[in-house]
């Protein structure tokens, strides 16, 4: 990416560690990015985010697919009975 060429650049030439040199540097290093690095780094970003669009659309599938509905008029649930609740005391 483009932050670490220029880190690096800055890195392997900085022999005066002083703010006004880093400073320096910082420009040079500018300087040398070209319109290519920028196309490839922006091409690399626009994967990233088609990959991480692919990876959302698996997660929301999955979702859709765990959704649990709550209160079922079904006769399948069953009221807890006296001897489940041996022991339990009601908090109101």
């Amino acid at each position: 990416m483009i932050g670490s060429q220029v880190k690096a650049y800055i890195a392997a030439n900085n022999r005066s560690f002083t703010l006004a040199g880093v400073e320096k540097l910082l420009d040079e290093a500018i300087a040398l990015v070209t319109p290519e690095n920028w196309a490839r780094d922006c091409a690399h970003v626009v994967l990233l985010e088609e990959e991480a669009w692919e990876q959302d659309g698996a997660i929301e599938s999955t979702f859709d697919s765990i959704i649990i509905t709550l209160g079922s008029d079904s006769s399948s649930c069953s009221d807890s009975s006296d001897s489940e609740l041996s022991g339990i005391e009601e908090l109101w």
